[in-house]
């Protein structure tokens, strides 16, 4: 369990691929096997820096590799919003597909 400020604030978010390639194309870049769309789905947050590698690992055994985890660190010392204390912090994004990576991908954040 992970105590009140130290855990990981994150969001869903959902991205579909459309029909807006210019008229030049020769082709389309994903075949289209009677899906309408491609939906991509994406999480992002913040994390503590010094939780990132166990973060990393957890996502990649639950997902077995089916996901994709960007992070970048933020330069600047944050203040803990509990005890006031400074932390420093991770960005993190995670795009995936499927729902039943969605529910994994979210508990793992929240967790």
């Amino acid at each position: 369990m992970v105590p009140p400020g130290d855990g990981t604030d994150s969001e869903t978010m959902e991205l579909t691929s459309g029909t807006g390639a210019p008229p030049h194309t020769t082709g389309p870049l994903f075949h289209n096997f009677g899906w309408n769309c491609h939906l991509f789905r994406f999480v992002a947050g913040v994390i503590r820096r010094e939780r990132l590698p166990a973060f990393e690992r957890l996502l990649w055994r639950a997902c077995r590799g089916n996901v994709f985890l960007r992070t970048s660190e933020i330069d600047d010392v944050l203040n803990d919003t509990v005890t006031g204390e400074p932390v420093n912090k991770t960005v993190f994004i995670i795009f995936f597909q499927g729902d039943q990576l969605k529910t994994k991908v979210k508990k793992i954040c929240e967790g």
